[in-house]
């Protein structure tokens, strides 16, 4: 009998601990903002997450600096060899055929680069040659940003190499999976809930979508002329547009708002005047509002550079501007 009465009231504590322990979650979460980050694949996410930590001092660790560097290293290396194998095929002559030489044995993997100083005469060499930089220019696939490489790639490709945050923000590593991120504005804390955007990755979406209290949907522009790698029949942009419409319309996100980065420029039905900035945004602004078609909230559309801090810090400060005046809207002010 004894024993049965002691087995009994140490249950009773456990349960009046987990319950306190659930109590103090629910509250930490109930005093948190929750954002998410959608958009398609390849839209520049991971790029608004890292300008996210950087701008909130969540400075990347030595390790995470170091899980970059073969990912830079193997970029670069794939790329000139995308441009090279562009130029063979279409019998491109390099402008100077003194500057190229020939191209190294690559490797299968960037987690089979050895020295990376084998491969700095070729890839500098190769990036002097003007024929080289137009077709960089011009290929529709590869990784995006590579210029900003190329340029600096003789203090790149070399052991000691251990990259500053631009060059983390100018590196795409696809993402898979869900990944959150704390950080504190004016006071306040967020959960920035970031997920994968291809198409296999979506089905997870739902997952996320409970006490959302903002969403971010990003969206490159600029590759108004690129390919799903999913699905090569479907242009990036109009899956952009197609996905916005979804989301912003969703019955799930009915009294959340919506902050649109539309990232870079161009697109072929525009046919106003390319030179004049205000009628290029303008078109941009109503080929996704136009989609947006909940009353209950609202899109608040921004033309970014995901790259580009100084710009980023100020869009992320008017996030906390949006979510601080739905609360007041709320609460009836």
């Amino acid at each position: 009998m004894g024993a049965c009465c002691c087995a009994n009231s140490a249950s009773n504590s456990a349960n009046k601990l987990v319950e306190a322990q659930l109590k103090l979650d629910n509250e930490k979460y109930r005093r948190e903002i929750k954002l998410l980050l959608l958009g398609a694949g390849e839209a520049g996410k991971s790029t608004v997450l890292k300008q996210m930590r950087l701008i909130h001092n969540h400075v990347f660790t030595e390790d995470e600096r170091n899980s970059y560097t073969k990912v830079i290293w193997y970029n670069i290396l794939i790329t000139m060899q995308q441009i090279q194998t562009y130029m063979e095929e279409n019998n491109i002559e390099p402008s100077n055929k003194s500057l190229t030489i020939s191209q190294p044995s690559l490797p299968n993997s960037m987690f089979d680069i050895g020295s990376p100083e084998v491969y700095s005469d070729w890839i500098v060499n190769s990036w002097k040659d003007p024929k080289v930089k137009q077709v960089y220019g011009g290929l529709k696939e590869g990784e995006v940003n590579m210029n900003y490489f190329f340029d600096k790639a003789s203090d790149i490709l070399i052991a000691s190499y251990t990259p500053n945050d631009q060059d983390i923000l100018n590196t795409r590593v696809k993402t898979t999976g869900i990944t959150e991120t704390l950080f504190s504005m004016n006071q306040v804390n967020y959960r920035l809930v970031d997920v994968a955007g291809q198409r296999s990755e979506r089905r997870k979406w739902i997952h996320c979508f409970d006490n959302v209290r903002a969403i971010l949907y990003v969206a490159a522009i600029s590759e108004y002329d690129q390919v799903l790698r999913e699905d090569k029949a479907i242009n990036r942009v109009q899956e952009a547009l197609t996905l916005f419409e979804s989301i912003s319309n969703s019955e799930w996100f009915i009294n959340t708002p919506t902050i649109l980065f539309l990232n870079k420029d161009h697109f072929p039905q525009f046919t106003g005047n390319p030179t004049n900035l205000d009628e290029v945004c303008d078109f941009f602004q109503k080929l996704f509002l136009k989609l947006h078609n909940n009353p209950k909230n609202q899109a608040y559309p921004h033309f970014t550079h995901a790259t580009d801090t100084k710009q980023m810090k100020h869009v992320i400060e008017s996030i906390n501007d949006i979510v601080m005046n739905q609360n007041l809207e709320k609460l009836g002010f």
